[in-house]
This record gives C-alpha cells, sequence and structure tokens, in this order.
C-alpha cells in the first residue's frame, strides 16, 4: 500500500484531526490511514470522548488497507519541511511504515489498526437527523461558549452546551446564554465544554458546508460534504430544566432600558470591583428614581465604593411601539413610556463577573434592558454600532514570524467578512521603510495592521506620520506596546488611540504570586515584562517534568502535556516538590490556565488589548481564547 500526497496537503489534514489526537501511548496516541471507496482519509481520538475522520485531500493511493502512524512524531516531522512530496508506504508483513521524501526518509512500526476504537463503525450505522449549515452551529458554538461551567466535577450537568427545541442553552451557575435558529430545530445535543473547542475548529475549517448531523451508538456526528466527520460520545447528565419564563426570553420586552457605552461600563464595573474582597461578587446598578434620563451609577456597598455611568447622546424619532422594529429604538421608546404595566426598577444588584462576560463581546455602544416580576428579573443587551473597520492593510517583517503572523491575521479577517487590500513585507535587515509604507498607504484600506519590533517601529510610523497615514486606525502587536514609542519616534500624540494586542495573564491567585514574587527580585520593584508569565510557566513545567519523569531532553518532553491537565491543581514551585513525590499535578500558570495538546501547543491563552494615550499604554480588556 502507498500514498503520495503534498506536503501542504497532508499538514492542512493533520491540523484538523489533531485536535482529537489522544495523548495515552497506546493505538489512540496514533493516526489511522485508511482507504475506502471514498480515497485516503485520517482517524484519530481522544478517548472517550472525541473522533475524527478527515479526508486526504488530493492524495493518491496503491492498493488499499490501514496502517498507524505515531502522531506527535508526524507531526514534528511535517513542520520540518514547507513543501513537496511525501510518498507514505506500508508493508503489511512487516507492519512497517515508510515515509519519503525529496530531502529524507523514515521507517516506523504501525500498530494494528484494529485495535483503533469503533468509532468509525459507530459513524457508519449513525442515522441522520438533519442538514444544517455549518455557520450556523460555528455561531450558536462560539457565542454561548463563554457560559459553560468549566467544572464537570461538582455540577456536571452545568458543564456542557445543550441544543434542544430550536434553542441553545448553556450555564456556569450565574449566567444563563441563550441562542436560538430556526435550523436548530429537531435536534438534541448536549456537548461538554472540552469537546467545543475541536468542534468548533472542525466547523470553521468546513465553513460553507452543509453539516449532516447524524445519531448513533451513543454517539452525535457532524459531517461535512466531503466526508469529513467529528464525533462526540452522548452525555448521562441532563441539563437542568428551564422554565417557560427564561426558554421564552426571545419575547420580552424591557420595562426600563439604557443606552450606554461599552468601555464605560467596563471601567465602572473594574473601578467599583478593585475594592471588594475575593467573596463580594454583587454590584448594584442604581438608576435616579425622579429623573429616569439621567445616568445611572455603580455601587458596591461591601468596600463603599461608587462609579458614576455615562449616557451618549441619542437621537431618536418618536414611532408608535406597534411599528418600532429595531430593538434599540423599542427599549428607548418603552424606556421612556409612562403607561406601561410591571414593576419598575430603580436599581437591582448584579454579579459584576458575570456581567463583564456579557458585555465584552459587544462593541463600542450597547443597549441594556431589564425587568422584573415578583423576585424574577432578566437583562438584553444590544450592540448597535461596529467599529466600521471593512478593509485592512499589513505592513510586515518577512520572516517565519511576520509571515505566519501577517497571513493568520488575514485569513482571520477574511473569514470574519473582511477585505485584505494589501500586505507589504519589508527585509529583515532594513532601516529605511519609506517606500513599503507608501505601498501600505495605496491599499486605501479602512484600517493598518503593522507587525512592528522595537527596532522597526519608528522606522515604519515615521515616514508613515509624513504621508498622512496615522489619521488611519492602526492596529500593532506587542513589539511596540513601550509607553515611550511616541517620544522615541518624536510623534507627540500622532499614535494616540492606537491599538494593539500583547500577551497578557489570566486573574489569578498564581498571577498575583508571580508579580509579587517578581517585585520582590526586580531590582526597582517594578513590573513584570512582557512574556514574563509566559517564560516563567515555560520553565515550570519543564521542571514539573523533570521532577516526575527524569533530566533528560526526552525524558522532559515526554511529561509536558501531562503536568498541564488533569491531577490535583497547584500553583509555583511546589508544583515540583508534588510531582518528585509522584503527585500527579495539574500545574496552573501565571499566564493563567494551561492545557497542553497532544503536540505540546497551548490549547488557550490570555491577551491583552491596549491602546496608546499619550506616554502609557493602558489595556483596555483581557481576552481568553480558546478551551
Amino acid at each position: 500500500m502507498k500514498i503520495t500526497v503534498s506536503v501542504q496537503d497532508l499538514k492542512e489534514t493533520l491540523s484538523i484531526a489533531q485536535s482529537t489526537l489522544g495523548s495515552q501511548k497506546d493505538i489512540t496516541s496514533h493516526f489511522i490511514f485508511l482507504t475506502e471507496n471514498t480515497g485516503v482519509s485520517v482517524m484519530s481520538c481522544s478517548p472517550p470522548r472525541q473522533f475524527s475522520k478527515i479526508p486526504v485531500i488530493g492524495a493518491t493511493v496503491q492498493d488499499e488497507g490501514s496502517f498507524s502512524i505515531e502522531g506527535k512524531r508526524l507531526l514534528t516531522s511535517l513542520s520540518a519541511l514547507s513543501s513537496g512530496v511525501m510518498e507514505i508506504s506500508y508493508d503489511d508483513e512487516s507492519k512497517i511504515v515508510t515515509l519519503k521524501t525529496p530531502n529524507g526518509e523514515a521507517s516506523v512500526s504501525s500498530l494494528d489498526p484494529e485495535a483503533f476504537p469503533p468509532w468509525n463503525d459507530k459513524l457508519t450505522q449513525a442515522t441522520k437527523l438533519k442538514d444544517i449549515p455549518s455557520s450556523v452551529l460555528y455561531d450558536t458554538l462560539n457565542t454561548n461558549r463563554r457560559y459553560v461551567s468549566q467544572d464537570d466535577s461538582r455540577r456536571p450537568e452545568l458543564a456542557m452546551l445543550i441544543i434542544e427545541d430550536g434553542k441553545s442553552f448553556a450555564c456556569d451557575g450565574f449566567m444563563l446564554g441563550i441562542a436560538r435558529h430556526d435550523d436548530l430545530k429537531d435536534l438534541d445535543i448536549k456537548i461538554h465544554f472540552k469537546d467545543l473547542s475541536p468542534l468548533i475548529k472542525f466547523l470553521k475549517a468546513y465553513d460553507g458546508n452543509a453539516i449532516e448531523v447524524l445519531s448513533g451508538g451513543q454517539a452525535t456526528f457532524f459531517k461535512a460534504e466531503d466526508g469529513a466527520s467529528f464525533g462526540i460520545m452522548d452525555l448521562p447528565y441532563n441539563f437542568p430544566p428551564i422554565t417557560a419564563q427564561y426558554a421564552d426570553a426571545f419575547e420580552w420586552i424591557p420595562r426600563r432600558v439604557w443606552r450606554l457605552s461599552k468601555e464605560n461600563f467596563l471601567n465602572g464595573l473594574s473601578f467599583v470591583s478593585a475594592w471588594a474582597d475575593d467573596t463580594d461578587y454583587r454590584v448594584t446598578f442604581k438608576d435616579p428614581e425622579d429623573e429616569a434620563l439621567l445616568p445611572p451609577s455603580l455601587e458596591m456597598k461591601g468596600c463603599k465604593s461608587t462609579y458614576n455611568l455615562e449616557v451618549p447622546d441619542f437621537e431618536h424619532e418618536e414611532t408608535p411601539l406597534n411599528e418600532i422594529t429595531d430593538l434599540s429604538d423599542l427599549m428607548y421608546a418603552t424606556r421612556k413610556r409612562e403607561d406601561g404595566e410591571g414593576d419598575d426598577i430603580p436599581s437591582f444588584d448584579l454579579n459584576y463577573m458575570s456581567v463583564k462576560k456579557a458585555i465584552e463581546i459587544y462593541d463600542n455602544i450597547m443597549v441594556f434592558g431589564c425587568t422584573r416580576e415578583g423576585n424574577n428579573g432578566y437583562m438584553l443587551f444590544k450592540s448597535d454600532q461596529s467599529s466600521g473597520v471593512q478593509t485592512v492593510s499589513i505592513i510586515s517583517r518577512a520572516d517565519s514570524y511576520g509571515r505566519g503572523l501577517a497571513e493568520a491575521t488575514a485569513a482571520a479577517f477574511e473569514a470574519a467578512g473582511g477585505t485584505v487590500k494589501t500586505i507589504v513585507y519589508h527585509a529583515t535587515d532594513a532601516s529605511e521603510f519609506t517606500s513599503e509604507v507608501t505601498a501600505v498607504g495605496k491599499g486605501g484600506a479602512d484600517a493598518i495592521v503593522g507587525i512592528l519590533f522595537p527596532e522597526t517601529g519608528c522606522g515604519v510610523l515615521q515616514p508613515a506620520f509624513e504621508q498622512g497615514l496615522l489619521d488611519t486606525p492602526w492596529y500593532m502587536t506587542d513589539g511596540v506596546k513601550d509607553a515611550g514609542l511616541a517620544s522615541l519616534c518624536g510623534l507627540g500624540t500622532a499614535l494616540d488611540g492606537f491599538k494593539g494586542t500583547a500577551p497578557g495573564s489570566a486573574a489569578g491567585e498564581a498571577k498575583d504570586a508571580f508579580e509579587a514574587a517578581y517585585a520582590e527580585v526586580s531590582a526597582d520593584g517594578s513590573p513584570t515584562f512582557i512574556f514574563a508569565p509566559q517564560a516563567y510557566d515555560a520553565v515550570m513545567l519543564m521542571a514539573i517534568s523533570a521532577a516526575a519523569n527524569g533530566v533528560t531532553g526526552p525524558e522532559i518532553a515526554s511529561g509536558l502535556v501531562a503536568a498541564s491537565s488533569g491531577g490535583e491543581k497547584c500553583i509555583g514551585v511546589a508544583c515540583i516538590a508534588l510531582a518528585a513525590d509522584g503527585v500527579d499535578v495539574d500545574y496552573v500558570g501565571a499566564s493563567g490556565e494551561i492545557e497542553l495538546n497532544a503536540v505540546g501547543d497551548p490549547t488557550a491563552a490570555t491577551y491583552d488589548i491596549w491602546t496608546t494615550e499619550g506616554d502609557t499604554n493602558p489595556v483596555l480588556k483581557s481576552v481568553d481564547f480558546g478551551s
């Protein structure tokens, strides 16, 4: 049996299949190559939860059969290749798989494919439920995932997202997220929170497809038009009953409504909660009882802190209630109405962490509505303003980092419906950038993405200023997150309002302990620098693995995944002692929760979104990505 396939096609296939690759030293840590009538497919599973079967596009095959290749080693070898063709041949007698490229050759042993869990049989026997656009499933899961509980030990019934009765429900114990779409009707699915990230990745890879949903063998499958399939095991738990009041939430009309700046609301939550203790999450939203149109305020009684919110200007043409179709207009009209039924709400209590989570998904201006009947209540949020950025141009350094980030940015922006006008690269050793900046400007984009570095930042921004391009919004990287950048470049306030991203750290005990320890050893007590938490976490994971497995390179590498997941949660150097004593630890990093996939890549991270304001780079918000 021999398979011939381009390196790029194989990489693309495995990039999807690796999200379900197991980490145990058995057949589930292998990719299964399988030939069928439809061609060659790669199967992988992470028992007992997930399964994927992905066709290898563009592959040719001689003879039928199946074999396995250890997944991590195959991915590592492919990472050393940028192009070309790979021949994969299998000898059934010796059980040896041979991989050949123009520059190298390797022979490895195959395990018995028959030992692979019977996922493919379940898929073959599954019964079709319905077809649904991949975009509907993707948007539903990606929106509601933020409300799923991440703890399946105390309340496993909340550690999942469900789809039933045309709606999706998720609850973290504080907030209930509901998404509705007609295409969700006739589906009854439970998805564990650990299954959401790989399933979302699968749906994104097959955007534009009609996804066939199938059920069989105590599993649910999602199948794309080319036969690519993702499977999850059915869950034995029942989601808490949804009362009619909340199931019909889309029909609610708020009694009181406020139009608020998202940034101002988040600033208010941050200000009042800064003085609260670790057990106090209750913030009171207070509205003036006598003047409904005056700005409301936030208050935390325990720490005696208050913050006055701002209400942006709002022009509204009066329209009869029964003729209003826009939600923000309806809310505003309802707010001014004096003859409505139901209790008025001058103030109410909120869990500030939960409200912050809900607000962060919206853009600049949002509409916030609330009503109450008896002891129950609800809130509605709506964004009515976007950034307005539909096109971008990108300037970046012509090395592996710069090209990789530029291409990933372009792909993500286009996937969101935007258009990339141009990508301009400059030489790694360049000292003059006028021609490259001119080329970027000719694109005429709504915004410019600058993948810049400390040594090139001024070289790019100065000619951009001279050409009038700093009047266009810029989005930049961590390399120029420097409070002195404007002064260094001699640009004064010309950079005010520019935004960028940088690696961040999730709030928690581990972050606080690291920052305190760093301040003690810092010469001037200065705060941590960019990538300091991530560098610390990398060293800690290696130390934990070394304590548990040995100090050679292969020994350390073998235990990195285990050190980041499962086991007893711990922080700091105490984890090393526990690992040395034989305790299975789950290291919680200074940068946040860490969970490496089968090939050692992180599956989640926290990023800071910052802006330039004179000589400061304040963080606007921190965003968690991944599972």
